[in-house]
């Protein structure tokens, strides 16, 4: 899904007919009234309303500076597309499990309305519930306040015990998939760190302490990576509160 969404993704990059194409064509699907009746998460840069735009291209003030705003507005289509492609098509591959399963929308509303909010989730768009219409207000205070909402969402015990069991299933999987192939990468970059001599001043180390703002982070010098798409700032906040250092 991600290698098509991919190649999508940088066909609108380059082509605003390609991107409103991608969106023609899904508003003819026949789920379309469904994915919108759920609240999937698809932004529309093309809608008046904040509130249905990305949070990282929340303001379309950029997009209006001469010949830079082009790459802008192409960036912005590029970002949009794989994200609205991943949902729709993560969301396709969930109905048509339930529906092989003779899971049907009428018959299953909650299993379908918590598909949809967990597709929204694992993807950065979590749910500001009543305070949605100040989205925008928020993202001007706060970085991305919908993937703050989606984070501590998959971190919470209690929206996993809300979950229905085929999400519980899900969850379990994608998180242990998702956990263990990022420690499988910070365990190759600290066993190449140590085959590095100790003043070398690009030595490659990972950072173990929960305590430490680096926490479970790369560093090389004075650069750091965070692989963790967001979860990490809380592993790290718990880890200082639970320690009380």
């Amino acid at each position: 899904l991600a290698k098509d969404a991919a190649a999508q993704m940088f066909k609108s990059a380059f082509s605003q007919k390609e991107f409103d194409r991608w969106f023609y064509e899904l508003k003819e699907q026949p789920r379309y009234e469904l994915m919108q009746k759920l609240k999937l998460g698809i932004s529309d840069p093309h809608s008046p309303f904040l509130t249905a735009r990305e949070e990282a291209f929340m303001s379309g003030y950029a997009e209006q500076i001469p010949v830079a705003g082009r790459f802008i507005k192409g960036s912005e289509r590029a970002y949009v597309q794989y994200l609205n492609k991943m949902r729709v098509d993560l969301f396709n591959k969930f109905v048509n499990r339930y529906e092989e399963q003779g899971k049907t929308y009428k018959s299953n509303k909650r299993l379908y309305e918590k598909t949809a909010k967990y597709i929204n989730n694992i993807t950065g768009r979590g749910d500001l519930g009543k305070l949605e219409q100040y989205a925008p207000v928020f993202n001007s205070l706060l970085f991305s306040p919908r993937l703050m909402a989606s984070r501590l969402n998959l971190l919470n015990p209690y929206y996993f015990s809300t979950l229905p069991i085929e999400l519980k299933k899900q969850y379990l999987k994608d998180m242990g998939t998702f956990i263990g192939l990022g420690t499988v990468l910070l365990g190759a970059f600290a066993a190449y760190g140590k085959t590095q001599k100790d003043d070398d001043k690009d030595k490659v180390t990972v950072e173990s302490d929960v305590r430490s703002s680096d926490f479970g982070k790369i560093k090389q010098g004075n650069t750091r990576w965070n692989i963790w798409g967001g979860f990490q700032p809380y592993i790290r906040l718990a880890g200082q509160v639970t320690s009380g250092e």
